[in-house]
């Protein structure tokens, strides 16, 4: 019973913490129309949430018909530099899953 409450309590615990993230992103949401200054809220949020320490937000660019970095969390200036322009992989990447979302590495595919 009472690894059933420690349980319970964690649960509520991430529960309440991920309320209050969503709380923050909303309120960044409604008090900008600045979508860079949204774009960091979120990831930022979202990266804190997962537990990770780096994040990162690509947008689809219509017209280039391919994801470019809008938003990062975490990450130095030279780890940006680095996935910048790695925009073609995750088209391709992206694409792939939205096309097939079945499919993964344990099936063959990347």
């Amino acid at each position: 019973m009472e690894k059933r409450v420690e349980l319970r309590t964690s649960e509520l615990a991430q529960s309440v913490g991920e309320l209050r993230a969503l709380g923050e992103v909303s309120q960044a949401v409604n008090s900008t129309l600045d979508l860079k200054t949204v774009l960091e809220t979120i990831v930022a949020k979202v990266t804190q949430l997962s537990g990770t320490e780096a994040g990162a937000i690509y947008v689809y660019d219509k017209l280039l018909k391919e994801y470019q970095l809008r938003a990062t969390y975490g990450m130095s200036e030279e780890m940006i530099a680095a996935i910048k322009d790695q925009h073609h992989g995750i088209s391709d990447a992206v694409s792939r899953r939205i096309r097939f979302p079945w499919c993964g590495p344990s099936l063959g595919c990347s």
